[in-house]
């Protein structure tokens, strides 16, 4: 009896040893599309505003982040020359720019972004500013 004892209790350590030892935690969500997102600079491939292409309204589009910081070139109104954003949690999946406006991250990878946004609607004069106001998509590809 007392061997089945000991080979139970060997056997039990053993199981607590290999359930108890975990890999390394995976990367959080932010972490790692922060380090996407930071990964270089993005350049406009489409632009769909209220599903309507244009693309050639934003000729010359570029984004580039940091943890916390944006730049862009050509972004017209849609987006400010620089910023701040944060994430609205911790799925990563929203981002917080610091004029209020909230973009959607569709997708992230290391060569594709994809994010949407609703432009309030600009009126200069008496006349809404074209292709600058609605639900925004922008295609971001980097080289």
């Amino acid at each position: 009896m007392k061997k089945y004892n000991s080979i139970f209790y060997t056997i039990l350590m053993a199981a607590a040893l290999f359930t108890g030892c975990k890999g390394d935690d995976p990367q959080p969500e932010t972490q790692r599309v922060i380090k996407l997102l930071s990964s270089g600079t993005w350049q406009i491939d489409q632009v769909w505003v209220d599903e309507t292409d244009q693309t050639s309204f934003f000729t010359g589009l570029t984004l580039s982040f940091t943890k916390d910081t944006y730049e862009t070139t050509n972004g017209k109104a849609v987006w400010p020359a620089t910023g701040t954003w944060e994430f609205a949690d911790d799925s990563a999946d929203k981002i917080i720019r610091d004029d209020g406006i909230e973009v959607t991250v569709l997708e992230v990878t290391k060569t594709s972004l994809k994010l949407s946004l609703t432009n309030p609607t600009i009126v200069i004069g008496s006349a809404k500013a074209n292709g600058l106001a609605g639900a925004h998509e922008f295609h971001f590809v980097k080289n």
